[in-house]
């Protein structure tokens, strides 16, 4: 793998496992891809209202490439916390792109940019990753359309 990694830190983490029927704790979960010339990766984060964070990345979204999934790592302070709702930031994506269902999961320390890294085709192990409070880290991935 090539650093820097983004998402963030979970206090416990769980997997299905069918054969069991039930969720057992495990130390970490993954969800990696890398940038490829078939594919774009963006990177951002954003402080405050939800919206206009993702516009703001996805004006960054290469021409001639659609969304093809969105991850969100939000603060676990957001939410129902800071919206008194739950569910304000999934409502966001589902309003500007319906057919993208977003996944993720709220951290206890969230890790990525402080400002956004737009979209490429190439790792950039040289970016920086920093660990936030009160932030939400959207990671897209875009294919040609």
């Amino acid at each position: 793998a090539v650093a820097p990694y983004h998402g963030g830190v979970a206090k416990t983490t769980h997997v299905y496992d069918g054969a069991l029927g039930a969720f057992k704790e495990v130390p970490q979960i993954v969800i990696s891809t890398l940038p490829t010339t078939s594919r774009a990766i963006g990177v951002s984060s954003f402080k405050g209202d939800p919206k206009e964070g993702m516009q703001t990345i996805l004006s960054e979204l290469p021409a001639q490439y659609s969304t093809a999934s969105i991850a969100l790592f939000p603060c676990f302070m957001r939410g129902k916390n800071m919206y008194g709702k739950n569910d304000v930031e999934p409502a966001v994506i589902s309003e500007l792109l319906p057919e993208v269902r977003p996944f993720g999961m709220f951290a206890h320390g969230e890790l990525g940019p402080s400002k956004s890294l737009g979209f490429g085709s190439a790792a950039r192990p040289q970016e920086t990753c920093d660990k936030h409070g009160m932030v939400t880290i959207v990671a897209i991935h875009a294919c040609p359309a």
